[in-house]
């Protein structure tokens, strides 16, 4: 059997911005520019719960498009019910 991984290399997409002495990573996309939190660029970084929310949320986007729209699939529940026991 073949094994397919879905995988999204971030380090690739961003771009590395220093505003107010904190480093700031935004994709590089000319038609939408997002702020990726830092836990998903750097190793080591603890992440608040704002983060983690926008961090699922980018994650989500790509998911959905990529994988769950094509395959007629939906988000699984405990996924919904860990964004929700977070918000």
């Amino acid at each position: 059997k073949d094994i397919v991984v879905y995988c999204i290399l971030l380090t690739k997409l961003v771009e590395k911005k220093i505003t107010d002495n904190k480093i700031q990573y935004t994709t590089k996309s000319s038609i939408d520019e997002r702020i990726i939190p830092n836990f998903l660029i750097e190793k080591d970084i603890v992440a608040e719960d704002k983060d983690l929310l926008v961090g699922l949320k980018i994650v989500g986007d790509f998911l959905e498009k990529s994988i769950l729209k094509p395959n007629n699939l939906t988000f699984p529940n405990n996924r919904i019910s860990f964004i929700n026991s977070i918000q």
